[in-house]
């Protein structure tokens, strides 16, 4: 409103100040040419005997319709006709303008009109400044009310939005903001609402994994505590078979809480920042030929084509990544079956892939093969933690690649995890 008032009033000011310049050139134009045609006609009644027998009433009465006195002097300087007072302070004013009278080519005399000191009247500025005063008001008030429109298009978002904001920071996660608001305003609004939904996932999922974390330790907890009893009763005897089903659940709970550390780790992003470029390659050797033992226990074959391909990674985690693969690879296939670890460029992206030929894993299974504490039907039977995968692709997630898995039951599975290459 402050530059609206102060626009209005510049604009008004140099309206003003303009009519005034352009009034003032109009007159002084149109004054040069009313001198100028006096002093033609002053030439026409001169005589040829001079100023004294010349006709002058014309040249009278073209000053009475101008409006203003005339002086009519001679070459000499001898006034030949003036209407003006004789003592200069009463003349009408001192806006003269003047003009040589040529007659047979020669200067004979000068003319001089005398004007007033103008020709707009004190009521014609009044009507002049009026009119400006209410165009600067209209004007204002016109930007008052297209002002309080515009400003409501953007304040009304924001105050719901601030409410939507309120809500969400009690615990409302149901609060979602109009994003029809225009420009910035409706950005914001829908970049409000990706964090809310971003927020609730991850309330969600954290709930899911207490849930989830709660029910893993429950069972083994439950059989030490139950196994516990029975000796402390009386009821099973305190032996070395009894002592080794306790001791497998708590190895149990260990491996469960050591792969939710593992899980954490993963999914934090400080702990990756050993970022080197390493050979994928040679990660694959050296973590395969490390797990080759294992898998010769469990009867598989192990096979290798690795090319070597550059990549920015950390390469402790890259390790991690193989060996949860080859290890996930040695509990669910069977003796005979074989394992292959290959490593190749694909385009612009480095490939790692291992394959078995395994039993495979069902397709209304191969969803869920990725997420926190879930077990197929083979893995219930391993009584793994359901961690494993999921820290893979934690790992894989924070080092800015992608994993996947195609399987055809009775013929094996393929974990596939590929990195875009710079």
């Amino acid at each position: 409103m402050v530059v609206t008032v102060a626009s209005v009033a510049l604009l008004a000011l140099a309206v003003v100040v303009g009519v005034d310049r352009a009034e003032t050139i109009s007159r002084t134009s149109e004054r040069k040419q009313a001198v100028e045609q006096l002093a033609a006609i002053a030439a026409t009644g001169y005589s040829s005997s001079g100023w004294s027998a010349a006709d002058l009433q014309a040249v009278r009465a073209f000053a009475q319709s101008v409006g203003a006195g005339v002086e009519l002097t001679g070459s000499q300087g001898e006034v030949v006709l003036t209407t003006l007072p004789e003592k200069p302070a009463a003349r009408p004013g001192r806006n003269a303008v003047s003009a040589a009278v040529q007659a047979e080519g020669q200067q004979v005399g000068v003319v001089e009109l005398h004007f007033g000191p103008g020709t707009v009247t004190s009521s014609d500025e009044s009507r002049l400044v009026a009119w400006i005063g209410v165009s600067a008001l209209v004007a204002v008030l016109l930007a008052t009310v297209v002002a309080w429109i515009v400003a409501r298009q953007f304040t009304e978002p924001m105050r719901r939005l601030t409410a939507a904001g309120t809500d969400f920071a009690r615990g409302d996660r149901s609060v979602r903001a109009e994003t029809n608001a225009p420009g910035e305003i409706g950005d914001l609004a829908r970049t409000f609402n990706a964090a809310v939904v971003a927020v609730s996932e991850s309330e969600q999922a954290q709930r899911n994994l207490i849930a989830d974390v709660a029910h893993e330790l429950r069972t083994p907890l439950a059989a030490l505590h139950a196994g516990l009893e029975e000796m402390r009763d009386g009821y099973v005897p305190a032996d070395a078979e009894a002592l080794g089903r306790l001791h497998d659940q708590t190895m149990r709970l260990g491996r469960t809480v050591s792969d939710l550390q593992s899980l954490a780790a993963a999914e934090t992003p400080t702990i990756h920042q050993n970022v080197v470029q390493v050979d994928l390659s040679e990660v694959a050797r050296e973590e395969t030929l490390e797990r080759r033992p294992l898998l010769n226990a469990a009867g598989l074959t192990v096979s290798m084509d690795l090319r070597p391909v550059i990549i920015e990674a950390d390469p402790d985690r890259l390790h991690e990544v193989v060996g949860n693969l080859l290890s996930n690879a040695s509990k669910y296939c069977r003796s005979g079956d074989e394992v292959t670890v290959r490593v190749a460029r694909d385009d612009k992206r480095a490939i790692l892939e291992v394959s078995d030929t395994g039993p495979g894993i069902p397709p209304d299974e191969l969803p869920h093969v990725f997420e926190r504490f879930w077990r197929g039907t083979s893995d219930r039977r391993q009584g793994g933690s359901g961690l494993g995968l999921a820290i893979v692709r934690a790992i894989v997630t924070a080092q800015g690649g992608e994993v996947s898995v195609d399987s055809t039951p009775g013929q094996g599975a393929t974990f596939r995890v590929a990195w875009n290459l710079a």
